[in-house]
């Protein structure tokens, strides 16, 4: 209309350039009565962001040292903030040791900006095996999630060439023979190995729940049934650091114990046995550092795998913590980035007093919303958080026992 003209301009790929201008050169236009422009005209400045997000390292904790089986964490940084998308799968990390094999390294989800956490269980033979020569496969495999940055470019996955900038000793110490052995040995039983990946002398520690029938209180028995937590593969007892920083900053953090029961009914395992859940690799992760104001978790996020009975299976959850902790329910992200509690009505669970200790029943679904790999293959994969949050942005009260409080 000679008013306003429009002109499609398509930036080369692969560029990121915050300064940028359009200038017109007003020579090559006339007017109706034949008056032709002069000089130029800039336009305002413009960004460009057409530049994927690049790996450019991966580290391991520096100067650590890991016992056979416990979990290793990979952080994988990137050229800029990228955001991971879990609604169709998760993305994890092939790692080939230099002790041989190749292991894939799950993703932590709750990390995220810059620096994304992947983990693994170590698996090493008796001895000490250095994994400073520890090599990465040729990209990381986004098995069905995305990668985006802010202006939504497509992260690029290609690992060729990205050092690992630190190294850790794996410590494995092979049994030394008795020098004197004795010709007449007592025999002693075979210690019960539960295999959660939580060292039995660990879980025998833990303070023992007086069972609400108020029997004998047992040793290392943190959900009170009266069996001691290193026998039963769905129970665990594990020490965690009183720090929502226990992995990057754990300085000098008191130690706390929480009880995790997997296949529970109120807090003990199905007596009927139909649930069969077992529990793996129970462990402690950073809490996110975008966490909203609103919300604390002071043992940042419990990170854990089941196993269940059967693919697609929804499983029930108890964890026991401290009431001194000041915890109103187990948090977890929904499929749209909202914190949820679900241990609360509105997702099945609830949250009571039992025996002085703060029990937390939430459900999970193998493949469902909350399970953090999104594959419905028989294993729950979860990093959720004993939080607290106030109620009125929660919206709704724990169900404790009458009489008893609680904090908002």
């Amino acid at each position: 209309g000679g008013v306003t003209w429009t002109a499609t301009l398509t930036p080369t790929a692969s560029i990121t350039d915050a300064t940028n201008l359009v200038t017109l050169d007003n020579t090559g236009v006339t007017d109706a009565a034949g008056n032709a422009g002069s000089g130029t005209t800039d336009s305002n400045n413009y960004a460009i962001d057409t530049a994927p997000p690049a790996v450019s390292s991966v580290a391991v904790p520096a100067n650590a040292t890991y016992a056979a089986g416990q979990h290793l964490d990979f952080i994988v940084n990137w050229s800029e903030a990228v955001t991971v998308d879990t609604t169709a799968g998760s993305p994890r990390l092939a790692v080939m040791l230099d002790s041989g094999g190749t292991a894939y390294a799950s993703y932590q989800v709750g990390s995220g900006g810059s620096a994304l956490t992947f983990s693994f269980s170590l698996t090493v033979t008796a001895g000490q095996v250095d994994l400073t020569g520890i090599v990465l496969a040729a990209s990381l495999d986004l098995h069905g999630a995305t990668l985006l940055d802010a202006a939504g470019n497509n992260a690029t996955l290609a690992l060729s060439g990205v050092p690992v900038t630190s190294g850790v000793l794996v410590n494995a110490p092979v049994p030394a023979p008795d020098p004197v052995p004795d010709p007449t040995p007592i025999p002693t039983p075979p210690p019960v190995l539960d295999n959660d990946g939580v060292p039995d002398a660990q879980e025998n520690a833990a303070p023992g729940l007086t069972p609400a029938n108020g029997g004998t209180t047992v040793a290392g028995d943190g959900n009170g049934d009266g069996i001691a937590d290193s026998q039963q593969a769905a129970v665990a007892s594990v020490s965690f650091l009183n720090t929502p920083t226990a992995q990057s900053n754990p300085a000098s953090a008191p130690s706390v114990y929480v009880t995790l029961v997997a296949g529970s009914v109120e807090g003990k395992i199905d007596s009927t046995n139909t649930h069969g859940a077992t529990l793996n690799n129970v462990h402690q992760l950073d809490a996110p550092a975008d966490l909203p104001a609103a919300i604390t978790m002071p043992l940042g996020l419990i990170a854990f795998t089941a196993n269940v009975q059967s693919a697609g299976a929804l499983e029930t959850f108890s964890l026991y913590v401290d009431p001194t902790l000041a915890v109103n329910g187990y948090w977890k992200t929904n499929a749209a980035g909202t914190w949820v509690n679900l241990a609360s009505d509105a997702y099945g669970g609830k949250t009571v007093l039992e025996g002085g200790k703060l029990r937390l029943d939430f459900n999970l679904t193998d493949g469902g919303e909350f399970d953090a790999d999104g594959q419905a293959d028989g294993v729950i994969t979860d990093p959720g958080a004993a939080g607290f949050m106030p109620l009125s942005i929660v919206g709704y009260a724990p169900e404790l026992a009458a009489g008893t409080h609680f904090w908002f």
